[in-house]
């Protein structure tokens, strides 16, 4: 019978106030670094909600279905449709086939807006519309180093 070892027990880090000026430095699994003040660990800390974020991860699924169910109904004037993080939520920026303003098209996603407010009440959403344009206008208003989902149409 081979001998049971113990786990090693592992001390805690203590991230002590009086030193909330102090660089704190995290290494995730993937080993993209970041740093954050002992001050911003503790108010995000405070901030952590496990349960609105289980409430998103079952939400941005039901969100996605329906911002493409949407966007497919009006794949006549929808081009190009993204979906990225913005500030404290998310956009959708939608690109026109016509570089004129369409007043029907621009109440529709406003209306979208607000039904995505009262069924996503944990994701908050934005919406942007833009006339045909090319990458270099559309990818302006995304967050390159956030995320950038592009909706496509089946041919």
């Amino acid at each position: 019978m081979a001998p049971t070892t113990r786990p090693q027990r592992i001390e805690p880090v203590f991230i002590l106030y009086r030193e909330r000026d102090r660089m704190v430095t995290f290494e995730p699994e993937d080993e993209d670094r970041f740093n954050m003040t002992v001050n911003e660990v503790i108010d995000a800390c405070r901030a952590y909600d496990k349960e609105g974020r289980l409430r998103v991860q079952r939400q941005f699924p039901q969100l996605l279905r329906f911002l493409g169910q949407w966007i497919s109904e009006r794949r006549d004037k929808v081009a190009k449709a993204l979906l990225t993080v913005r500030d404290a939520g998310l956009l959708l920026v939608t690109v026109t086939h016509s570089t004129q303003y369409d007043d029907a098209f621009e109440d529709a996603l406003t209306d979208l807006a607000l039904e995505a407010a009262g069924h996503f009440a944990d994701l908050p959403l934005d919406v942007q519309s833009l006339p045909k344009c090319g990458p270099e206008c559309y990818l302006s208003f995304c967050n390159p180093e956030q995320m950038i989902l592009e909706y496509r149409f089946n041919a």
